[in-house]
């Protein structure tokens, strides 16, 4: 598990360095991914949500 400040610093890495492209993440923690376009939520396989 990452602490805050790691987590931090490779979501500024990313979005720095993968402008207009597509990105997926996978991860546990919600708030990890609060600044994506778009997030989809799967639980046992199925789609459960899309925001």
């Amino acid at each position: 598990m990452l602490d805050e400040a790691t987590e931090k610093e490779i979501r500024n890495v990313v979005t720095e360095n993968f402008k207009d492209k597509t990105v997926m993440i996978v991860t546990h923690r919600l708030a990890a991914v609060s600044d994506a376009d778009r997030i989809i939520k799967i639980d046992n396989g199925n789609i459960n949500e899309q925001k």
